[in-house]
């Protein structure tokens, strides 16, 4: 687990990468119902989709509607997170931690 941490430590280095954790002591939220991938493309041409996935199936939908509704839940879970920095620093706690241990 600990190269796992600190892989996550090296990926948040990067520009194009954003980790932001949502410890356990906030409770249940939205993102244990499943993962989902949220695409949005610059080019006006693309519709947005939406990727989920569940222990059955993989859907791939371009439904505005639906992918409305993804967007306001990872907005939801944006907030409910810490920020970027915040997961930052949380990461190098727990990469401490695991190396004493």
């Amino acid at each position: 687990m600990s190269k796992q941490l600190k892989q996550m430590q090296e990926l948040a280095a990067e520009p194009n990468i954003t980790i932001q954790i949502i410890p356990f002591d906030r409770g249940a939220h939205s993102g244990m119902a499943g993962n989902f991938i949220l695409l949005e493309f610059s080019d006006p041409s693309l519709d947005d989709l939406i990727h989920r996935e569940d222990a059955d199936q993989i859907t791939i939908r371009d439904d505005i509607e639906l992918i409305g509704q993804y967007v306001d839940r990872f907005e939801k879970l944006q907030e409910l997170a810490l920020s970027p920095k915040e997961s930052i620093d949380f990461l190098n706690v727990l990469t401490r931690e695991m190396s004493n241990s």
